[in-house]
């Protein structure tokens, strides 16, 4: 039977350098973009150390950092990070869509780029395993409270040059720098204060949960994402409630009895105070941005656009169903679909990088309908490994699942980089190990 390995097996060199990648890992995803205006002129300038860059093309510091981990610390423990099946299952189809990208480089004669994002997936594969490992052995709080506050940090840089640059108002504040990229990142990863505070129940921690969630949603409040704010408050709903069920029945009492206090008496200065008159003109503003019908919102016409890529990815897999187009063979393919020629989707303004904004169609295009297959496929196996942790909880464990399951989902239909990057396999590595030590527990 596997036994897991205590804390003191790795030095503390080791847990240093893990401490490191994870919190690379939260940092990058919600970083700030070098803002362009129309005439294609650098408006603000970002430092390196504020941006997403690359060691060499193709290869992110936060990759390069976890390759110098595998070749120094990782080598070693591969025998043990292999012993984890169910995982190892995972790790298997994420790199079964690594070669399905190779062999769709191949037939399309794709550009040298394509062949490192496929083999990405093999990286992010064995990545996925050592997060496993590694949340087995320091604990799965430790890994997602340092995963959090590298988020967090990133999310404070944002805001910061946001503030400092501010580019374009809305309601009186700036909107935030990166477009929809740091919204989706964070609105997603909300849920993790949730779970967090079903992990801990420290005082320190959940002084932590509270200022993640405080910082996180003011980004989402000024960020592009109007869908990023949606999966943020699925978040935060999970937490109210986990927190509320808690509680003894008096502590509930006394919250309901303090919130309508202050609702009262926050409802009286915004309807008597020339300050109050200003901020609630601010947020109808921002409100008719995010949901309302000014052009900008829940119903705009980006929404018809995002419809007519699923029609333009529908011709390119009748056209080439078995290894799709390539990663970025997607601009070429869709100039020739009639979705693209009603002129009702959105034009893709470069030729390097086009992609469908949807994590399945972009898989669909690229690597055809087996890509497809395996993505579902592995969206499956993520949910499951969520309901399967969640499922002893009761309702509180599947209200919590259910917010991960919708905030997935939106964010699979609106970004490309749920299969792509790090911000599934930190959670889903810390989930698997979880269950994994629950299934060792229950055969004692």
């Amino acid at each position: 039977m596997f036994k897991f390995p205590n804390r003191h097996y790795l030095s503390t060199v080791h847990k240093c350098f893990i401490y490191i990648i994870i919190f690379v890992n939260g940092y990058r995803l919600a970083l700030p973009l070098n803002y362009l205006d129309d005439s294609n002129r650098v408006i603000v300038n970002l430092p390196q150390w504020a941006t997403n860059f690359y060691i060499v093309r193709g290869v992110h510091y936060a990759d390069f950092l976890f390759i110098l981990y595998f070749i120094t610390f990782g080598l070693r423990n591969l025998k043990r990070v292999t012993n984890f099946q169910h995982p190892l299952n995972f790790a298997f189809g994420l790199i079964a869509l690594s070669a399905l990208g190779i062999i769709s480089t191949i037939v399309n004669f794709e550009i040298i780029s394509d062949y490192f994002e496929a083999l990405r997936l093999t990286l992010l594969a064995i990545f996925f395993l050592f997060v496993t490992f590694w949340s087995s052995i320091l604990g799965a709080k430790y890994i997602l409270r340092i995963y959090m506050i590298g988020l967090l940090v990133s999310a404070i840089v944002n805001l910061y040059f946001t503030f400092n640059n501010p580019v374009r108002l809305l309601g009186g504040l700036p909107m935030l720098l990166g477009q929809n990229g740091p919204g989706g990142s964070v609105g997603f990863l909300m849920f993790l204060a949730a779970w967090q505070s079903l992990l801990t129940s420290k005082f320190k921690d959940k002084v932590f949960i509270v200022f993640y969630i405080l910082v996180n949603a003011f980004l989402l409040i000024i960020s592009y994402s109007k869908l990023g704010a949606i999966m943020g408050a699925l978040g935060i709903m999970s937490f109210v409630v986990i927190q509320f069920a808690k509680t003894t029945v008096q502590i509930r009492r006394n919250t309901i009895f303090g919130l309508i206090v202050v609702v009262f008496a926050f409802s009286t200065w915004l309807q008597t105070t020339y300050y109050g008159d200003s901020f609630k003109q601010s947020v109808l503003i921002i409100y008719d941005h995010k949901i309302g019908n000014d052009g900008s919102g829940l119903y705009d016409s980006g929404d018809k656009e995002r419809f007519y890529y699923y029609l333009a990815v529908g011709e390119i897999l009748l056209a080439n169903p078995l290894f799709g187009v390539g990663y970025n063979g997607f601009f070429s393919a869709i100039q020739s679909t009639s979705a693209h020629a009603s002129g009702e989707m959105s034009e893709e303004d470069i030729e390097l990088n086009a992609n469908p904004h949807n994590a399945f169609l972009y898989y669909i295009s690229a690597n055809g309908i087996l890509g497809w297959i395996i993505v579902v496929f592995l969206f499956g196996l993520f949910l499951m490994t969520f309901y399967k942790l969640f499922k002893p909880h009761g309702l509180l464990g599947l209200i919590l699942f259910c917010c991960i399951f919708c905030a997935a989902l939106i964010h699979c239909n609106t970004l490309i980089g749920f299969f792509n990057t790090t911000i599934m396999y930190i959670p889903l590595g810390v989930a698997y190990s979880l269950n994994v030590k629950r299934k060792h527990e229950s055969l004692r």
